[in-house]
This record gives structure tokens, sequence and C-alpha cells, in this order.
């Protein structure tokens, strides 16, 4: 007789807003949606873990009855009883069970875990399960290309050498492609992974495919990407139509090199409540996940540019917990949130090609110029590098930051109006 037993039940008494899989919601019905849990029972006891998915009550009623005919529901349903089969034998295996124990046993036991790609995987997981949606998707595009190398076969732990990552450094490059900035990205995705798996016990430190006189990861070339002040002044100039996308999408972009290079997902989360009389202060998004000791906040001085900007584009909701910007409305998913973001990054570096085209700049102009023609502005103006990267947001160098944290509001305004072309 099994001493755990596992079923797959709806949570009623959650409500959800995503439809589907969490990760890729659909439409959302007009019925309520609620979220699917695996549950344990154990010595009179119930415990629960996540699935990733929800669906409407009726979806369920018709799954469980086996008379749903939407393919979808049903290939959703088979994936979720085939992941619940696992649970139970696994389970059944712990000891002392308990849903910590569950996940150590997933995710860090050779006998169920055994090759590098099931780790990856399970490692993964926990942060879609954090809603880290952009860092999920970039570690799972470089599983996917790292499995199509080896053509889906199971590696072990002892065959990731330096030999292999750089035949898929060769193959990455020369057959499908890759640029040598995304095979730097896949490796150092790859590099977390074994990292962790060091840590579990999985890997000695010493069997690291990665280190001095190993496998280096490819870094890519410095291309200048910094604009000369005299090409924002021409940029803060150009002649758009009053109240056209081109316009919008410039004074956006001029947001964001005045806003301390601030990226646009950090401008779209940005909220009324981050905003006083005199300054924005933010946590960085790329952050808010850590803990409260190590987020970067950021604090940016309201300069007339700023205002304007501002006073042009704000969202009329003037409530605390209302986004400053009507880009997004605080109904989405984060998958939704990341989609948003990135139309409005799209539509940021359309424009603003088009206006560097006519001004004759000859460097594509993209939202992550703005963020470099900040740091270059203000090194010009001789700032120190460590007052830049207080401005940045850079937190890797905790010196750094406990001396910029010392600058006074009054001493950041004028280092700040050195950003305003003449």
């Amino acid at each position: 007789m099994l001493k755990v037993s596992v079923s797959l039940k709806i949570e009623k008494r959650k409500k959800v807003n995503y439809y589907g899989l969490k990760l890729n919601s659909r439409d959302k019905p007009k019925e309520d949606v609620y979220p699917l849990v695996f549950e344990f029972s154990h010595k009179g006891k119930r415990s629960y873990l996540t699935t990733g998915a929800a669906l409407t009550l009726e979806d369920y009623l018709q799954l469980k009855a086996g008379k749903t005919r939407k393919n979808w529901l049903k290939d959703l349903w088979s994936s979720l009883e085939s992941d619940l089969v696992q649970l139970r034998d696994v389970s059944n295996l712990i000891k002392n069970f308990s849903i910590p124990e569950l996940k150590k046993e997933l995710g860090r036991n050779p006998e169920h875990r055994k090759d590098v790609f099931a780790y990856y995987e399970n490692h993964i997981q926990a942060i879609k399960d954090e809603d880290r949606i952009s860092t999920y998707r970039t570690y799972k595009t470089g599983l996917v290309s790292l499995r199509k190398f080896v053509k889906g076969r199971p590696v072990a732990f002892h065959e990731l050498t330096p030999q292999l990552l750089n035949s898929y450094e060769k193959w990455a490059i020369i057959e499908q492609g890759n640029s040598t900035s995304t095979v730097g990205i896949n490796m150092r995705s790859l590099r977390t992974v074994v990292n962790a798996a060091i840590e579990d016990g999985l890997m000695k430190l010493e069997d690291s495919p990665f280190g001095k006189k190993k496998y280096q990861i490819p870094a890519s070339k410095n291309i200048k990407k910094a604009l000369m002040l005299k090409q924002i002044r021409e940029i803060m100039d150009f002649p758009s139509l009053e109240g056209s996308a081109e316009q919008k999408y410039r004074d956006i972009w001029l947001f964001l090199y005045f806003g301390n290079g601030m990226n646009v997902t950090d401008m779209c989360r940005l909220k009324n409540e981050n905003l006083d009389s005199n300054s924005i202060t933010f946590v960085r998004s790329k952050t808010r996940n850590s803990t409260r000791t190590s987020q970067t906040k950021i604090k940016v001085s309201l300069i007339d540019p700023l205002k304007e900007i501002i006073k042009k584009y704000r969202n009329p909701d003037l409530n605390p917990n209302g986004y400053l910007f009507p880009f997004l409305a605080g109904t989405e998913t984060e998958t939704q949130i990341r989609d948003r973001v990135q139309s409005v990054n799209k539509r940021i570096n359309k424009h603003m090609k088009a206006i560097g085209i006519k001004l004759k700049i000859e460097m594509p102009i993209t939202s992550y110029t703005a963020r470099h023609s900040f740091a270059s502005s203000l090194k010009k103006s001789n700032q120190s590098a460590t007052i830049i990267a207080e401005f940045l947001g850079h937190k890797n160098i905790s010196t750094t930051q406990a001396y910029l944290g010392s600058i006074e509001d009054n001493q950041q305004g004028k280092i700040m109006q050195n950003l305003i072309p003449e």
C-alpha cells in the first residue's frame, strides 16, 4: 500500500488571472479560473504542489469525466497525469516525506536526475515559479539549443567537458548561424546551472568545464553604443509631428536617457508611488526577486525634461498603486507584462531608428543606446566611475554602493544637469 497518495485537484479557494499554462496564458474566459495542484496525502496531512496550470471548474469536471473535446485540454491533462505518476513514484521512495524533500529528490538525486538537462529543467522551473519570465525564457532558449546539439540524448554530468562545450560553440556559430553574443548568453546560463549542481553535490568543483585552462565563454566585441551630446540635442530638437507616434516614442526614449539610463521594463513598471515632487525612486526589476538588503534602489532627480515628459504622457489615474505611464493596466500576468514591454521596446527602437536615419546618425539608436549614452555623458562631464555606478544601479561592488549612498539630493540634481545639451 502506498504511504503517500497523490492526486490532481483544482484549488477552488483561489482565483487566478491566467488560463491554461501560466507561462503561455490563453485568453481568459468569462468564468472564474482556478489553479490546478497536486495534492499529497501522508499520515493524515495534506500538502500541495503547484502545476503551473489553471482551468475553469467546468473544464476540470469535463476532463475528469473524459468528456472534453478541446485537444489542448486533453494534451495538458495527459501531461499532468504523466507528472502525477512520476510524483507518486518518487514520493514513496522518500523516507520522511515532505514537499521540500520531494523537490530535493526531484532536483538533486542522481537516481532521478542523472542527466544535465533534467537538472537544468528543474533549476529553471524555480525561476519560472518566481515569475521571472524573461530570465526563464533566456535559460530555456539555451537549454533548447544544447539539446539540439546533442540530438536530444541525455548528457551525464561527467560528459560535460571543455571539449564538448568547444564543439557546441563551433556548431552553434558555424552550422546554426548564432552570434558569439548568443553563444555567450547560453554558456553563462549553463555555467549558473553547473554551479548550482556543484552546490547540490552532483559535480565536484574541479570537474566543472568552466574556468582557467578550461572552456572560456566567448565575449562579444565591444561596439560603440553611446551618442554624443550634440546628437542628443539633435534628437531633442527633431521636428516630429505633434501628437504622432514618432514624437511619443522619441520622448519616451529621452525619458530613458534622462532617467538614469532606465531600461524599458523599469519604465513601464513605474508607479505613481515612485514619484514625488523632486525625484523618482524605484527598485530595478532585475533585483526585485532578491532579498531586501540586496535590492538596488535607483533615485532619479526630476530635471526639467523629465517633468515635461511626465506631464505630457502620464496616466490620468493618479492612484498611488497605478502605473505612471499607460503602458500597463495592472491586470496582466508576468508573461503578458513581458510581452507588452517587448512591444513598447520594439516601437521605441522602430521610431528611433527612423529618426537616426533622418538625422544621418550612423549607429542604430535603440533603447539600450539611451543607457550607454547616459553613462557616457556623465563620464565626459568628469564624474567618477563610482558615481556613475550609483546612477546606473550597479550593485556588484559593495564598497562603491556604500560610498555613493552618501550623495546628497542637491548634488545629484547638479550632476543630472550635465545630461542636458547646451
